[in-house]
Formats: C-alpha cells, sequence, structure tokens
C-alpha cells in the first residue's frame, strides 16, 4: 500500500512539471472542426473563461437517442440502488470511486454512449490538450435531509486534480431550488495551470477534495462579489464542467435529484478509470474506444 502511494506521489510530480512521455504521440483535434461547430467554440470559450458551460441533450442527441436513453434510466432507477459513502446519495450506476471495483458495461450501453459521444470527446480534448480516460460514471439520486447542515460534496470545494479536470453532470429530472442544484463559483478553475484564476489554494497534493474554510469563502464571494452559478433546470441539461474550480450541490431540502455524472481525466494523472467493457466491441468506433483504457 505504502509503495503505491509512493508511486502516486513520483506520477504526480511528474505530471505538475508537464512531463508525460507519450505527448508525442498524441493526435490534435482540427481546427476546422471547432472553428466550423459554433456551439463547440462557444462551450469550449466558457470553459476556458468561467470554468464551466450549460447546454441540454436536445442539442448533441437526436429525439430518438434521447427517449431510448430516458427509457434506460427509467429500468435503471427501478432497481434497489446502493447508498454508499454519502447517506443522502443512492446509486443506481457507479459510486464509491476508491473502492477500485470496475464498472462493466456493454458497448451498446445508453449511459456509456452519452460519455463517449463524439461531441464531449473532442470539446474535452481541446480543453485539457492532451489524451484523457473517461474514469468514471455514477447515475445517482439526491435524496432529501433533514438536517440542515451541509455534509461531504454539499460543501464549496475543489475535486483532486494536477492541473485540470473535466465533469458532466446531466439532470434526468426537473432541477429546482429546493432538489439540489448543482453550483458553482465563476473563474475559480485552474484553467490548466498549477494554481486556481481565483480562490483559496489546495492544499492537498497526492488525492482528495479540498475543502477551504466555509466561512472565509462565504466572505471572500461577497467583499470580491465572485459569481455563484447556481444551475436550475429540466430534464436534458447538461453541465460541463473544471471541477478545479469551487463548486458543490446536492443539498436537497424538498423532493429529489436524480443525476448522471460522468468524470475524464488527462492521460498520465494518478486517477484511474473504473470503466470496462464486457463485451467484443461492435458499436464503438476506434477513436471511441482510444478513451477507454
Amino acid at each position: 500500500m505504502r509503495f503505491k502511494i509512493y508511486i502516486k506521489a513520483v506520477i504526480y510530480i511528474l505530471r505538475r512539471l508537464n512531463i508525460y512521455p507519450l505527448r508525442f504521440l498524441q493526435s490534435k483535434i482540427p481546427c476546422n472542426l471547432l472553428e466550423s461547430n459554433l456551439q463547440m467554440f462557444s462551450c469550449l470559450d466558457d470553459i476556458k473563461k468561467k470554468g464551466i458551460t450549460t447546454l441540454n441533450l436536445n442539442s448533441i442527441l437526436p429525439q430518438s437517442e434521447i427517449l431510448k436513453l430516458y427509457d434506460f434510466v427509467d429500468l435503471k432507477i427501478k432497481t434497489p440502488g446502493k447508498i454508499q459513502v454519502k447517506s443522502f446519495i443512492k446509486e443506481y450506476i457507479g459510486g464509491d470511486y476508491d473502492s477500485g471495483i470496475k464498472l462493466k458495461f456493454n458497448d451498446d450501453d445508453p449511459i456509456l454512449n452519452l460519455a463517449l459521444n463524439p461531441f464531449f470527446l473532442y470539446l474535452i480534448k481541446s480543453y485539457l490538450k492532451q489524451d484523457f480516460y473517461l474514469i468514471d460514471i455514477q447515475l445517482a439520486e439526491t435524496l432529501s435531509i433533514k438536517n440542515k447542515e451541509r455534509k461531504q460534496s454539499q460543501r464549496w470545494h475543489r475535486d483532486p486534480s494536477v492541473r485540470s479536470l473535466i465533469k458532466i453532470f446531466i439532470y434526468f429530472s426537473e432541477v429546482v431550488k429546493e432538489s439540489g442544484p448543482f453550483e458553482y463559483i465563476s473563474s475559480t478553475h485552474n484553467n490548466m495551470n498549477l494554481n486556481p484564476i481565483n480562490g483559496p489554494i489546495t492544499t492537498k497534493r497526492f488525492g482528495g477534495s479540498f475543502y477551504p474554510d466555509q466561512n472565509h469563502l462565504n466572505n471572500q464571494i461577497k467583499d470580491e462579489k465572485l459569481i455563484v452559478n447556481t444551475l436550475l433546470g429540466n430534464k436534458g441539461k447538461i453541465i460541463i464542467a473544471d471541477t478545479t474550480g469551487l463548486h458543490r450541490g446536492g443539498y436537497c431540502e424538498k423532493g429529489s435529484r436524480l443525476m448522471c455524472t460522468l468524470v475524464y481525466y488527462p492521460k498520465g494523472d494518478p486517477w484511474s478509470s473504473r470503466i470496462r467493457l464486457n463485451n467484443n466491441n461492435k458499436n464503438l468506433s476506434k477513436f471511441q474506444l482510444s478513451f477507454i483504457p
């Protein structure tokens, strides 16, 4: 166990120095692809400047695929689900990433295919400027709680990263103020640098999310007039964020929130993918498969 920690520390240092041995083998996203797709260009600009952007499923998927996806999710939430690490979250897919348990998918799984949608892959690679892996998928319901005190990810925090990562959140229920919307403080992300544009700098170096002093941060938000985005939305809303930026969510006071979370880290970072395929591939392209170990 201690050996693994040492290896992770060495990898982290190498990545901080921006060293990745296979960098020269990486293919680049053609410039004309970004320039011709105004939506992708706009989303990329938003993430670079603010750390976050939004769109809807109907912007990237035909209606027939959206309905297929909704039917799949409806079947999933009829299963018992599990409450694992967080008492206020019931997980139908994934959860407890630190357990190391692999998640196995069929190549025609609608959630996996959404995670490997070329729009997402091109956008993320254009932002990270390097190859990356899809490392986690979660479909979870945030439950209403009586506790008035925010816990764990309900508090402002930064996700662990060397320079940057991307998380995509898709609402599968209507999300109002009482049902626990995702919140994000604009321009507090690293934007592929070692330190954030604004806000307290993480003290975590080799793993773990960083939770700054909440009272101090709330005062900073007020004093410096930082912009807090509260992402309300209907079923099908997509949020794409560099979660090195300060964010929180899931504080549900009434009803519940059903959301899918897709997580992407640069190759070479010390966070491994738990995604695996069950069967011989017939439905995914070689390009899509390159984002799964």
